[in-house]
């Protein structure tokens, strides 16, 4: 009777270890919940602790998330916030999100130097941007024409290597000017 008991006690011990420690793995796949089109690049979170982007597909996958109550949050630029709490239990799981457009959610954000986002009025390094507007009302025969007429901070001077830009007293090497996203001027003359 002793033997079984024990043999009993150990088998219950083992069953609950086995329960407790099992992991499961989680996968799914986020879409836009009027169109039903794959979202490629949102960020999901798991218990704010991990996070993964989804594939071109819209799918994403957990390994090894522990068996329990878990806070998952989806999101993506344009879009509100997915949030909700899922049940891992015993087998692997699948979660669908939709995520609903909120285009009127959007900030002008500007990426400085320092790698950190920052609205344009916070930024703090100086940041002009010149609309499509202002550049076209401005007539001038060359793009230093154009920059030194639509900020003074802009100061040109040229040798036998090329124009040489200036903006408030820092030469090339600390300026960087963008059209479109796009480099126009840098380093050298």
């Amino acid at each position: 009777m002793r033997i079984i008991f024990l043999f009993f006690i150990l088998f219950l011990s083992v069953f609950i270890t086995q329960l407790v420690a099992q992991e499961v793995t989680i996968t799914g796949k986020v879409t836009d919940s009027e169109f039903h089109l794959p979202m490629m690049g949102a960020i999901i979170q798991l218990d704010s602790v991990r996070s993964v982007t989804t594939d071109a597909n819209g799918q994403f996958s957990f390994a090894k998330v522990k068996t329990g109550l878990h806070h998952l949050s989806a999101t993506y630029l344009g879009y509100v916030t997915h949030q909700q709490h899922t049940q891992a239990l015993t087998e692997d799981m699948t979660v669908n999100i939709g995520l609903i457009a909120a285009p009127h959610e959007i900030n002008e954000v500007v990426i400085t130097g320092t790698g950190t986002p920052h609205y344009l009025k916070n930024a703090p390094v100086l940041t002009e941007v010149f609309s499509q507007k202002a550049l076209s009302s401005y007539s001038g025969h060359s793009i230093e024409d154009i920059l030194g007429g639509l900020s003074p901070a802009f100061n040109f001077s040229s040798n036998a290597m090329g124009s040489f830009m200036h903006l408030n007293g820092l030469g090339n090497d600390y300026i960087l000017v963008l059209l479109n996203g796009k480099r126009l001027y840098g380093d050298v003359g």
